[in-house]
């Protein structure tokens, strides 16, 4: 889904500097139109993930539970244990999570969205059922966790 997003805004960008261009009555339209994006390519492809991001975690926030400090939430791996930690959780397809994001602060089970840059992530979060919790982690990523009751206390 990523990906389609990616090259959507690469085109919609195009078609921006196309009809810029075209208006204008330069030359070469289609060519300076490539190169434009070209350039502007990382910067557009920043912008469209992190707009599907905040759309994504919006639309899941709109019925969610509460949202949790991610160094508070039992997907933080605590000292004492390794990578085989993450096995007990499952992402949405119910496969087993086997991605560890790391920084200063610990060693987390699965891939966040804006993990490096945001010192302080705070996920949402939806009950399944009295055993089961779904967070948010990124718009490729829900984790399904064990419930441990702490989530409540934590909003």
């Amino acid at each position: 889904m990523m990906m389609l997003i990616k090259i959507l805004a690469l085109i919609a960008a195009w078609i921006f500097f196309f009809k810029i261009l075209k208006s204008r009555n330069r030359r070469l339209p289609r060519l300076k139109a490539t190169i434009i994006t070209l350039i502007f390519a990382s910067l557009i492809l920043r912008l469209s993930t992190d707009f599907y991001a905040k759309t994504d975690r919006f639309i899941f926030s709109l019925n969610a539970k509460g949202e949790i400090p991610l160094s508070a939430s039992i997907l933080k791996i605590p000292p004492n244990q390794n990578a085989n930690y993450c096995l007990q959780f499952t992402d949405h397809n119910h496969h087993k999570l086997q991605v560890i994001s790391q920084r200063n602060d610990g060693q987390y089970c699965g891939e966040f969205w804006n993990f490096k840059k945001e010192p302080y992530l705070s996920l949402p979060y939806k009950i399944i059922d009295s055993k089961q919790i779904l967070y948010w982690a990124s718009p490729s990523l829900e984790i399904i966790a064990p419930r441990t009751g702490t989530e409540e206390t934590l909003k």
